[in-house]
């Protein structure tokens, strides 16, 4: 009987307990994708004071990529239509590095979520691998399209015009009958 319980408590142990794996032999966080010129793709990480992290990107074409990190949730990609940036990313990014395989190293001074901002500039469309040391998450700006006031008030009107005609022709259609 004892027997019985030790193997039980075995079984137990062996398969309803999760195995954890050692963070020390992590591998390094990937992803791979394939973008367009003027693209952007964005990540974000939560990193305490003192926290390092290095982000390497490597590209497969000739593709010009950047690499931002900001401290603070960026609202635009500050890509310009002309293939150009808006001056202010410079300005406002933690740190960033140009085309030919871009870097940056940073180390956090405050605990804090930080973005990560990829874009092919030109030379596109090409794949890319992103590496780094932390793992990363997917962030997707709100693409969110402004509704001109006039469109909107003429597709009202219209479609309030539309339903009182069907109704008075349905009603009209009664009396007949």
């Amino acid at each position: 009987m004892v027997r019985k319980k030790t193997f039980l408590a075995l079984i137990f142990i062996i398969f309803f307990i999760p195995v954890q794996k050692s963070s020390a032999a992590s591998e390094p966080f990937r992803f791979q994708d394939k973008i367009n010129d003027t693209t952007s793709i964005f990540f974000l990480v939560a990193l305490d004071i003192n926290q390092t992290i290095q982000v390497n990107v490597s590209q497969e074409g000739g593709g010009y990529f950047y690499l931002f990190l900001f401290d603070f949730r960026p609202n635009t990609t500050n890509v310009n239509v002309d293939k150009t940036f808006n001056d202010e990313i410079f300005i406002v990014a933690k740190v960033y590095d140009t085309p030919s395989n871009p870097s940056v190293f940073y180390n956090a001074t405050e605990n804090k979520i930080h973005y990560i901002q990829v874009v092919l500039l030109k030379g596109g469309p090409d794949f890319f691998t992103l590496t780094s040391d932390i793992e990363l998450v997917r962030f997707y700006l709100p693409s969110l399209p402004g509704y001109s006031w006039d469109l909107l008030i003429l597709s009202l009107l219209g479609s309030t015009g539309l339903s009182i005609l069907f109704l008075r022709r349905k009603k009209l259609a009664k009396i007949t009958c």
